[in-house]
């Protein structure tokens, strides 16, 4: 947004399309926030800036798309453009977005975002940088971007598996829109004492409805002795070690890792999936007979695609690996705690927690 606000030409229609595809290439909901800033640019700039904006997040995306399709034989396509769409919808997020994740948590700061859509009268902003940029172009710029952010969160929201993560834009527009709001209010209460304090302790409100302490989220003592025990015990294995539940294990160490379970499961419960989903079984079970994998560090018995006949071609070695550390404080029960060694391996016993 700010390389879109630029005086110069080459910033705002060069740079900040490239930053916005950056932006699609993290996540695809971005693309929303694109036909907002796309849109803004055709409203507000003038001759082939128009355009260009357009043509260089376009060029960049479909570039990328292309490539990227082609080198993972069709996965990047069908997983950022087409299994979206395959995925329920969460029925009770469709207005529960809007009542319990924005208005219950953000209705003082919503009402400061109005204030930053008010217009220099009201909330004393300079005029645009960009000559181009009109501030009714403006404030309709701003308008687009911060119902793109919104709507960007809404649509993850309500997709079957969406979790509070995808809230993130959703805060991000109200923590911009915010800011300004405040500081046009705060200048208008400049020689208003009432209306200065009562600003003040509207956003101290609005903080304490905030307010958290992270403490819970940081591993104890345990927990990081727990991890550094199981990296000690994967890296003893030479061949490949399968944890899709938790591939960052053998990524920190350097090994192959596989793709990480929940996207797997995001395939699985797709509609019309099932040809794609027999398929990664067939691969896993095909690689359990072959032997690929030297050891299995599982969360439980039954393991997401668990292959039939595993335990004629895996034994089991330790089932306590992260014994009473490594909970997770939020989302699912799940932690690394069974280990499958290949059968006639000659280890008959594994150093570990």
């Amino acid at each position: 947004i700010a390389a879109f606000d630029s005086p110069r030409i080459p910033v705002r229609s060069l740079l900040a399309p490239a930053l916005l595809f950056l932006a699609f290439f993290t996540k695809q909901t971005a693309a929303v926030i694109a036909v907002a800033m796309v849109v803004a640019a055709l409203v507000t700039l003038k001759g082939r800036e128009r355009v260009a904006f357009a043509l260089v997040f376009g060029g960049l995306a479909g570039i990328s798309t292309l490539l990227l399709n082609w080198i993972s034989d069709g996965w990047y396509r069908y997983y950022v453009f087409d299994l979206p769409s395959q995925h329920g919808v969460v029925e009770s997020t469709v207005l529960g977005f809007w009542k319990n994740d924005l208005l219950l948590n953000f209705a003082i700061a919503l009402g400061l975002c109005v204030v930053a859509f008010a217009g220099e009268r009201w909330n004393g902003r300079p005029t645009a940088t960009v000559p181009a940029t009109a501030p009714r172009g403006r404030r309709l710029r701003d308008l687009l971007i911060f119902a793109s952010l919104l709507a960007a969160s809404w649509s993850s929201r309500m997709h079957s598996g969406g979790y509070e993560n995808v809230l993130m834009p959703m805060h991000a527009a109200i923590a911009l829109f915010f800011g300004i709001g405040l500081t046009g209010a705060m200048r208008k209460a400049a020689h208003r004492p009432l209306l200065g304090m009562a600003l003040s302790v509207a956003v101290l409100g609005q903080f304490w409805l905030l307010a958290w302490s992270p403490g819970h989220l940081i591993p104890t003592a345990q927990d990081r002795q727990r991890g550094q025990q199981i990296l000690d015990l994967v890296s003893e294995f030479d061949g490949e070690v399968f944890i899709s539940a938790h591939p960052w294990f053998t990524g920190a160490l350097g090994k192959e890792t596989q793709a990480q379970e929940m996207t797997l499961r995001d395939i699985t419960r797709a509609r019309g999936t099932d040809a794609r989903e027999q398929m990664l079984r067939d691969e896993l079970a095909a690689a359990v007979q072959a032997g690929r994998f030297e050891a299995f560090v599982v969360d439980t018995e039954e393991f997401f695609m668990r292959p039939q006949g595993f335990e004629k071609h895996y034994e089991l070695l330790r089932s306590d690996l992260s014994g009473d550390a490594l909970l997770p404080p939020t989302g699912w029960d799940r932690r690394p705690e069974l280990l499958y060694v290949r059968r006639q391996s000659g280890r008959a016993e594994t150093a570990g927690p």
